[in-house]
């Protein structure tokens, strides 16, 4: 998900890969930066799923798009995903490893209004 809330589709399910995304601080002075991941079929926020945020605090303050972070965001034939993203001025990162569970529509929409057990 991008700073702005639209999506931006990085990796294709299903499909064991790696790939590397240099980003940038969205306002001047920002001091921390988190990135939330999410899946979605369609590749929209409409049917988004939340994965998890990665977060890096205490980034040295800069202008809005001077700070240089390195994401790297891959999926593995096990179906789990890897991310860490690192500040490449302070060496500070944050690291995941989540296994993107597959479910059905029903099992999704349960989820989505709070009837999964």
């Amino acid at each position: 998900k991008l700073a702005d809330g639209s999506f931006y589709p990085i990796l294709e399910e299903g499909e064991a890969k790696t790939r590397q995304l240099d980003l940038t601080t969205v306002k001047d002075g920002q001091t921390k930066v988190q990135i939330d991941l999410y899946r979605s079929e369609s590749g929209t926020m409409e049917d988004a799923e939340y994965v998890d945020t990665l977060e890096v605090s205490n980034l040295v303050s800069h202008p809005n798009g001077e700070v240089n972070l390195h994401l790297s965001v891959g999926l593995n034939e096990n179906n789990e995903l890897d991310a860490n993203v690192i500040d490449e001025e302070t060496g500070k990162q944050s690291s995941i490893n989540v296994s993107l569970i597959s479910r059905t529509l029903a099992e999704t929409v349960a989820k989505m209004i709070g009837y999964e057990k």
